[in-house]
């Protein structure tokens, strides 16, 4: 008998959702958590491409419209950290991209670094005049225990030992700072929407690509997050229900439009509405978790 995986987020045995993605990975469903996550059916998960199109993804992100958006979406956030936690003085940010939220905390008066994976990236931050680093560099340049607030954008879900990542990331955070984490949210309701139209029509309706990326190995729900978390020794203080900012994904879906499939020109032409609607109803795709690090955060 086959063994049921464990849950990334809590560690409960999950269940197979009867969907294969790209041919090769098997989406499975916690029951304890209501998490969601990926597993490569040969164990050898491909090669990111997360950056394989970088002029355009750099272009997107350098556009006016979605950094105003960005903009004020970190704003809102960060108000609402400073709200239960108190003042900010100092922010880390994995996964920082060509800097947008660096930029965005320095003129805000912060002492703001970047880390990211992607070595041309980090140089777009720098070009920028941003403070940002490889990995392999971030430990000359912050000291363990020193920010005040440290922050995951859209990142932790292209983590498969999320636990791992986290120690490592926690470990900058000073006692009782702050991390700040956004990621899709696995129980936002057109998921299971996607999932049955796909099953139904055999799969001609392939919607469930546009909710369920490869890349994305967990798909984390408000429960399995804190979850997890709290094995760090760390304490939940907010939860957020967002969207994904309109500004980028018009130009996202725009883009794929040009396709000429089906779903990505109806996706393109409902987007707005489906935004406009579910953020009314505070029942949007993505979390942001505000959480206190404890003493022994990120010290495994």
């Amino acid at each position: 008998m086959e063994t049921s995986p464990a849950c990334p987020a809590c560690g409960n045995p999950a269940w197979s959702a009867r969907l294969l993605l790209e041919g090769r990975y098997r989406l499975f469903r916690c029951p304890a958590c209501r998490s969601q996550f990926l597993l490569a059916i040969d164990e050898e998960p491909d090669e990111s491409q997360y950056w394989a199109h970088k002029k355009y993804k750099f272009d997107v992100y350098g556009s006016q419209d979605v950094q105003l958006d960005y903009d004020g979406r970190y704003r809102t956030v960060l108000d609402r950290a400073r709200a239960v936690a108190g003042p900010i003085r100092s922010v880390l940010d994995f996964g920082c991209g060509a800097g947008n939220f660096l930029s965005f905390a320095e003129r805000e008066g912060l002492e703001a670094t970047g880390v990211d994976l992607d070595a041309s990236a980090v140089a777009a931050a720098g070009d920028r005049g941003l403070r940002a680093f490889v990995p392999g560099d971030l430990d000359g340049q912050v000291p363990d225990r020193s920010v005040d607030v440290v922050t995951l954008w859209d990142v932790i879900e292209h983590i498969p030992d999320p636990s791992q990542f986290l120690t490592d990331v926690l470990r900058k955070a000073r006692p009782q700072g702050i991390v700040i984490i956004e990621t899709p949210d696995a129980t936002f309701p057109l998921r299971p929407v996607a999932r049955a139209l796909h099953h139904l029509s055999g799969g001609r309706i392939r919607l469930v690509r546009r909710m369920y990326y490869w890349e994305h190995k967990v798909y984390f729900s408000v429960e399995g997050l804190s979850r997890l978390l709290a094995a760090h020794d760390c304490e939940v203080l907010a939860v957020m229900k967002m969207t994904s900012p309109r500004a980028k994904m018009s130009h996202l879906f725009e883009m794929s439009a040009k396709s000429g499939r089906l779903e990505s020109r109806m996706l393109s032409a409902l987007w707005p509405f489906l935004e406009t609607v579910t953020r009314r109803l505070k029942a949007g795709n993505k979390i942001v978790l505000i959480a206190r690090t404890g003493a022994g955060a990120g010290a495994r």
